[in-house]
C-alpha cells in the first residue's frame, strides 16, 4: 500500500469509498468526506498499533518487522473495518529480554510506520497535521493500553473522528472538541 501512496497514487480511495457507503447506509445521509478520510487514517493506524501492540505482549523472544512491505491488512466486506492484520514471520528478529526494551523497539517501529503513512496520505480532502499526528499518539495510546494494563490510557485524545455531523452522533467521551467540563464545544 505504501509503495503506490509513495509513488503518488491514492491506495486508500477504494477504501474511503466502502467506509463512505456503509456511514451513509448507516445514517441515510451522505457522510461529510474528511468523516471516512479520517477513519481510514486511525482504522490504519489502529491496525498496525494493536498488531504491534499485542505482538510485543504475546511474542516474548521475537519481534515481527512492521516494515510496510511486510504487513496487509484484510478488511470487512462492509463498511472496510479492519478485521486482520498480517504480519511476514521472514522479517522477525529477537527481540530484548527485558519488556521495557520491547517496548522501546515497537514504539519506534509503529511511529516510523505510522509517520510514512500519515506524510504521503492524500484523501482529497484537507486533514491538518495536528490531526495526523494526534491519530498516531491516540492509536498508539489505545493500542498500549490495550494491550499492557500497566499503560495508563490517556483521558481525552488529541484527534477527532468527525463523526459528530452525522445524524444523532455526538462526540465521543475522550473527544478534543469537548470542553474540559466534559461538554461539547458549540459548533
Amino acid at each position: 500500500m505504501l509503495n503506490s501512496q509513495d509513488a503518488g497514487g491514492d491506495p486508500t480511495r477504494e477504501w474511503r469509498q466502502e467506509c463512505a457507503r456503509d456511514l451513509a447506509r448507516q445514517y441515510a445521509i451522505p457522510p461529510p468526506q474528511q468523516v471516512a478520510a479520517v477513519f481510514v487514517l486511525q482504522w490504519y493506524l489502529g491496525a498496525v498499533a494493536r498488531a504491534s501492540a499485542h505482538l510485543t505482549v504475546a511474542s516474548v523472544g521475537l519481534q515481527l518487522d512492521l516494515a510496510p512491505e511486510n504487513m496487509a491488512i484484510r478488511r470487512s466486506a462492509v463498511g472496510g473495518y479492519p478485521v486482520a492484520v498480517e504480519l511476514s514471520a521472514e522479517t522477525a528478529w529477537e527481540s530484548a529480554p527485558s519488556s521495557e526494551d520491547r517496548w522501546l523497539r515497537a514504539t519506534s517501529e509503529f511511529h516510523a510506520h505510522a509517520q510514512h503513512f500519515v506524510a504521503g496520505y492524500r484523501p482529497e480532502v484537507k486533514l491538518g497535521s495536528a490531526l495526523r499526528a494526534g491519530s498516531i499518539r491516540d492509536s498508539w495510546d489505545s493500542a498500549r493500553a490495550s494491550a499492557d494494563p500497566d499503560w495508563p490510557l490517556s483521558t481525552r485524545r488529541t484527534s477527532c473522528c468527525f463523526i459528530y455531523p452525522l445524524p444523532g452522533v455526538i462526540e465521543c467521551a475522550r473527544c478534543p472538541r469537548r470542553t474540559l467540563s466534559g461538554q461539547p464545544r458549540p459548533f
